[in-house]
């Protein structure tokens, strides 16, 4: 589990990718040599990351507001 820093600086990207539906976000996969065959298009990827952000605002989870410590697995 990301620390509780991590955690909000990818809910404050997640918030900017938000207002910006028309970016190219596969382009920050490129140095991947697959990143362009994905199946999923644009528009799937910016759904995913909003409906992420709402997960990731969810109380109950307390992914914005707990530090809690790393899993063990």
């Amino acid at each position: 589990m990301y620390s509780l820093d991590k955690r909000k600086r990818i809910y404050e990207s997640i918030k900017r990718a938000e207002v910006n539906p028309d970016w190219d976000f596969k382009k920050i996969m490129k140095n991947d040599p697959k990143s362009y065959k994905l199946p999923f298009t644009n528009k799937d990827i910016y759904r995913y990351l909003v409906q992420f952000k709402s997960f990731m605002e969810n109380e109950e989870f307390g992914l914005l507001t707990d530090d809690k410590p790393p899993h063990e697995f």
